[in-house]
């Protein structure tokens, strides 16, 4: 799939009751190797009254594709992330994904009340994620050589459905 776009909201935390404070809509686009984020914060108060009806003035794409495209939640992904930045040399972020799950879901509600049947996806993988807008610091290509990494798709989401359906298979 060299186009494809993603709408999610992202907490920060382990579900909507943990400590967070800030509610990410977001639409991702993705062209081959090319990623562009359109996103906006929510506070937990201005999300609650979205996802009850309220008339609040959201990221316009987002709730465009809801309305228009008929888009609805389906899956809840939830990992443990560390994530580190270089600023030093240049702008490289890089993050350990552990503890990938999944659930199917039908609303927009991150509570742990609406997460059942809650899958593992990675195992005992941890997923390595580097984004950079340049080039690569010579440092971390020598560390790729030495210890034979490679490059490698790996989808959270994709995933995500994976896990759920090899345990509840659609009807054929």
């Amino acid at each position: 799939y060299l186009n494809r776009k993603k709408l999610r909201a992202r907490i920060y935390g382990y579900d909507i009751n943990d400590n967070v404070t800030d509610i990410y809509m977001e639409v991702k686009n993705k062209h081959d190797m090319f990623v562009y984020k359109n996103r906006i914060k929510l506070s937990v108060d201005k999300w609650q009254e979205y996802i009850n009806g309220g008339n609040i003035k959201v990221l316009e794409e987002f709730h465009f594709h809801i309305d228009n495209e008929g888009r609805m939640p389906f899956l809840l992904v939830r990992y443990d992330r560390e994530a580190f930045i270089d600023t030093f040399y240049s702008k490289i972020r890089l993050t350990l994904d552990r503890n990938i799950e999944a659930t199917r879901v039908n609303n927009f509600d991150f509570s742990e009340d609406s997460a059942y049947n809650i899958f593992s996806v990675s195992n005992e993988y941890t997923i390595m994620e580097i984004k950079f807008s340049s080039e690569l610091p010579w440092w971390f290509t020598f560390m790729v050589k030495k210890y034979n990494l490679s490059r490698l798709s790996y989808s959270k989401y994709a995933r995500g459905v994976d896990a759920v359906y090899s345990y509840n298979p659609l009807p054929q």
